[in-house]
């Protein structure tokens, strides 16, 4: 299709939460610097005990955005690679390539009645892109 000024008219396609699985993955802090963990199951609970490979230096943040989790028990904070994805908005798929999830406080006990009362973890999420050359 052709726009006024005669150019094709490529329309942006929408890349998929199953396609979105295949190429992020998450990262975790540890001693304050951002490092890539050993591969998991995208519903696999990765936060509980990651094992860390590599610093991820390579990358550099492309949003913050705010995520839901279910909360199973309100002490405790599962959060799986496919929760993640879902909540990805299209804009930033075709660029993303890792995910941090900020773990809330959850000694804090506003975090731990707002976790009781909603059954849901709100927290942000920190994407990520490859760092331009």
């Amino acid at each position: 299709m052709a726009g006024d000024d005669g150019f094709l008219i490529i329309a942006e396609r929408t890349i998929s939460v199953e396609e979105l699985l295949q190429k992020i993955v998450p990262v975790v802090r540890f001693d304050g610097k951002l490092h890539y963990i050993k591969k998991v199951d995208q519903q696999v609970v990765y936060t509980y005990y990651p094992m860390r490979t590599s610093e991820a230096d390579d990358l550099e943040v492309l949003a913050e955005i705010p995520t839901s989790h279910p909360c199973y028990y309100h002490a405790n904070f599962p959060v799986s690679l496919d929760e993640v994805a879902e909540q990805i908005p299209a804009e930033y798929r075709g660029e993303v390539v890792a995910v941090e999830v900020i773990i809330p406080n959850l000694d804090d006990p506003a975090v731990l009645d707002a976790a009781f009362q909603e059954k849901l973890h709100r927290t942000k999420t920190i994407l990520y892109k490859r760092k331009s050359a």
